[in-house]
């Protein structure tokens, strides 16, 4: 018990004999690296370790034996004996790093703390494992920096950072950096709406450009607050306005619509622009001409402003106390017009046109 045992990982067991007291296994290691392990006849893992590229010259080993501490080079080697750290070079020592918490698209740091036990070293700092993107680490000063991203948040993520001294050979400790990333609600960006005119009678209609950048995609509601002009209406899924003014409304109006997420908390952006209402430009009196075709029919036309109304009326005599209405014609292109009035049907016949509006 307590014993050492020289073991030669030579694959060249026949060199094994009760006069020699080290063992030959059948199996070699690579200088590479690898792993080995030593196992019970069970089967159960009794010791064993993972080393990486030999060394000429060097020992690799634990201090003191047994030890969980990292792997250490030592210069001197000591088959049969304890290990010895004369002139080793061991590895940096580094404060463990709790775990933090910082919300999304905010700037963070974090100072790793490290020394060297070895005076005169210096250490040099990097980033080992998978990484989120945006981390990077100051090489010589050892902090960490890290502005996590819409996308990154909510998450967790641990961050391998590696410590190296400049030693022979160069000893390296990693530590984890666990952090979490919080959830930011963003205010919904909503697309600001010049001011508007709009003849009374008409209607205003549009839908607010609004989006929300937040991930994962919230829904937005829309709402009018109080003051709003009245009869003013906007869906309040999918953010459709509407406004029909009166005659009464003629003047100047604000128009304020909220757009709401369903983040924690919820935020709002509002949307305000300014709505005149008018009558609308005077239109001139029509000025009647006809054409007559060979079969009699005549038609009616005259200058016209678009989309106006004109109601044509007429009387048999004009000694009639009223006109009756004949056809409503809309103003398209510059003109309007009737056609199909029969001139023979009466002897006299006379035509007025009336502007509707």
């Amino acid at each position: 018990a307590k014993g050492f045992l020289l073991v030669w990982a030579d694959g060249e067991p026949s060199l094994n004999a009760p006069s020699r007291p080290d063992l030959h296994v059948n199996f070699k290691l690579s200088d590479t690296g690898e792993e080995i392990g030593l196992y019970a006849p069970d089967d159960r893992l009794v010791d064993g370790f993972a080393f990486g590229t030999q060394i000429a010259d060097f020992s690799l080993g634990r201090y003191p034996d047994g030890a969980d501490a990292p792997l250490i080079y030592m210069p001197t080697a000591t088959p049969r004996k304890k290990n010895d750290l004369t002139h080793a070079n061991l590895p940096p020592t580094v404060t463990a790093v709790s775990e933090r918490t910082v919300p999304e698209m905010v700037p963070m740091t974090v100072q790793i703390v490290a020394n060297d036990p070895n005076p005169g070293q210096t250490l040099s700092y990097s980033l080992g494992g998978t990484l989120p993107a945006g981390v990077a680490i100051h090489p010589a000063t050892g902090v960490l920096s890290w502005t996590p991203s819409e996308e990154q948040g909510p998450g967790s993520y641990v961050i391998q950072v590696l410590v190296t001294d400049d030693g022979l050979p160069a000893a390296v400790v990693a530590v984890d950096v666990p952090i979490t990333v919080a959830e930011v609600n963003q205010a919904p960006n909503v697309v600001a709406m010049a001011d508007q005119e709009l003849i009374f009678g008409k209607t205003l209609r549009f839908t607010v450009d609004a989006t929300d950048a937040d991930i994962p995609a919230q829904s937005l509601g829309f709402t009018l607050p109080i003051g709003n002009p009245l009869g003013a209406g906007v869906h309040p899924e999918t953010g459709g306005f509407t406004w029909t003014p009166s005659f009464d409304q003629i003047g100047d109006h604000v128009v304020t619509i909220l757009t709401t997420d369903n983040g924690v908390p919820p935020l709002t952006t509002t949307l305000s622009f300014k709505v005149t209402v008018r009558e609308p430009d005077p239109v001139p009196a029509p000025v009647i001409a006809f054409n007559v075709a060979s079969n009699g029919e005549v038609t009616l036309f005259w200058a016209a402003a678009d989309n106006v109304i004109y109601r044509v009326e007429y009387k048999e005599h004009l000694s009639d106390p009223t006109w009756s209405n004949l056809q409503n014609v809309l103003g398209v292109n510059g003109t309007a017009s009737i056609t199909g009035l029969d001139s023979s049907a009466q002897p006299e016949r006379y035509y007025r046109v009336v502007v509707l509006q």
